[in-house]
């Protein structure tokens, strides 16, 4: 699978940081953890409990939300009937990465916002969730490499942006314990859902399985270590 998603420039740009590789310098990309294949199949899916109101809340709207995303999608069906394959798991995927990569920006945005405003620091908050962004970001690149969606699926995606973008910024203004709480919820259930698409996959040895189970294994383990933190 080629991971080449950025236009690789004649010469290094100056004052990059970085390793280089044929020339390229990637030092303007953010600092992630590589995971070992032992790392990658030791994900188990957890719960973190409701303690409070607030964790209540975003525990029930995410809930509310990948029950009308399930129907809508025709994952519950496929789900209840075993006809889901790769063709159905790949639109989904791609589809909830463009999700995954708002709240990371927005968290951000709220903050650099603010510590400006305040004049105080973040203390790292800041530089965590644009690295959370940009990781769900590759992810999506990634997936993208088994399939290209067309016009239609373009348009959903910009009418999600504009109502999840709002909707959140607005959230994270209101209360930032709600939306790490929502994000965290909703990183459970990325974990129960990838989990069940790789068990699924394991028993239909088709062509493209292997690179989609790999994909998969890699956004689980980023999942779970977001629900740890």
């Amino acid at each position: 699978m080629s991971l080449d998603h950025f236009r690789k420039p004649s010469q290094p740009s100056a004052g990059t940081t970085g390793h280089q590789e044929d020339g390229w310098c990637d030092g303007y990309t953010l600092p992630h953890p590589v995971w070992s294949e032992e790392e990658l199949n030791s994900v188990q899916i957890t719960h973190t409990p409701l303690e409070k109101p607030v964790d209540t809340a975003a525990y029930y709207s995410v809930q509310m939300l990948r029950t009308g995303f399930d129907l809508l999608s025709g994952y519950s069906w496929g789900k209840r009937f075993g006809t889901l394959d790769e063709k159905m798991w790949l639109p989904r995927i791609i589809y909830l990465e463009t999700v995954a990569g708002v709240p990371g920006m927005i968290g951000a945005m709220v903050r650099h916002l603010k510590s400006l405003r305040c004049m105080t620091r973040d203390h790292g908050w800041i530089h965590t969730l644009l690295e959370e962004a940009e990781n769900e970001r590759m992810h999506l690149l990634t997936a993208l490499e088994l399939r290209r969606p067309g016009p239609l699926f373009k348009i959903a995606v910009i009418g999600t942006q504009g109502v999840f973008v709002s909707m959140f910024w607005i959230a994270y203004f209101l209360s930032p314990r709600f939306c790490h709480k929502f994000v965290g919820y909703l990183e459970e259930e990325a974990v129960k859902t990838y989990t069940h698409c790789i068990e699924v996959l394991s028993k239909q040895p088709t062509r493209g399985c292997g690179r989609i189970q790999n994909l998969l294994r890699l956004l689980s383990a980023t999942a779970d270590c977001l629900v740890m933190q």
